[in-house]
């Protein structure tokens, strides 16, 4: 009986996936990190073991061995042009309450304009804002959850510059109610849109029929009361 031999053959291809995986791995590391990672400058300005290739420690920020560590109440912040900074972690906070409160009060104008049932205002109350938005900032940052009052403050005054700028928001007082803020609509969703342009639409129509019959009543009605010409008589010579 002859032996089979074996071959190597089925080990080959069963490592073929695998290192095609961990090739996948490596790729998606490479492009999330951005394929390298910034090396700082020591705080002192010498650098240690890269030559002068580094980059200067940021303001509010101590540099050792290539890491950044930044100041207690400074947080990285990666730039566009891809610098990083030390930013304050409370104008980042606010800066992000202030992009959820102007989301919250777009949707709320949005669904007035729709005639969503239940919406009888375009605008929220410092309440209505202030209850989902403490929910948000909790889960969004749990350390910071203590200074919320105090942040959200900030950047509904940061919200109302902006909207003396650009008029995307504004204050007014209801009456007997507490302040409301408005944000402009935008963007209508597509069916809200269109059933708002065949409104006006209906609008103009009936306006113009009515104005038409307005017009054509007026016009009988003259016509009714007008007297009715006497025929001249004609004289008999004798």
């Amino acid at each position: 009986m002859k032996k089979l031999s074996r071959t190597s053959g089925g080990n080959t291809s069963s490592c073929v996936p695998i290192c095609l995986v961990l090739s996948l791995m490596v790729v998606v590391v490479l492009v999330l990190t951005g394929g390298s990672t910034v090396y700082f400058c020591d705080s002192e300005g010498v650098p240690k073991t890269k030559g002068d290739s580094c980059t200067p420690c940021p303001a509010n920020g101590t540099c050792a061995r290539g890491r950044l560590m930044c100041d207690d109440g400074f947080v990285a912040q990666n730039l566009d042009n891809n610098t990083v900074v030390c930013t304050p972690e409370d104008t980042l906070e606010t800066s992000w309450l202030k992009q959820q409160m102007l989301a919250l009060l777009t949707e709320q104008a949005r669904k007035y304009h729709c005639s969503y049932f239940g919406v009888d205002s375009p605008g929220l109350t410092d309440s209505e804002l202030m209850e989902p938005l403490e929910r948000a900032f909790r889960d969004h940052s749990p350390h910071n959850a203590l200074h919320f009052f105090r942040l959200y403050e900030s950047a509904k005054a940061e919200l109302r510059s902006q909207g003396l700028k650009d008029s995307s928001v504004r204050f007014y007082k209801a009456k007997g109610n507490e302040d409301r803020l408005v944000a402009s609509v935008g963007d209508l969703p597509f069916m809200c849109a269109l059933r708002h342009h065949v409104s006006e639409v209906v609008s103009f129509i009936v306006l113009q029929v009515f104005m038409f019959f307005l017009v054509l009543i007026t016009n009988c009605c003259g016509w009714l009361r007008r007297e009715p010409v006497q025929p001249k008589k004609k004289r008999l010579d004798c």
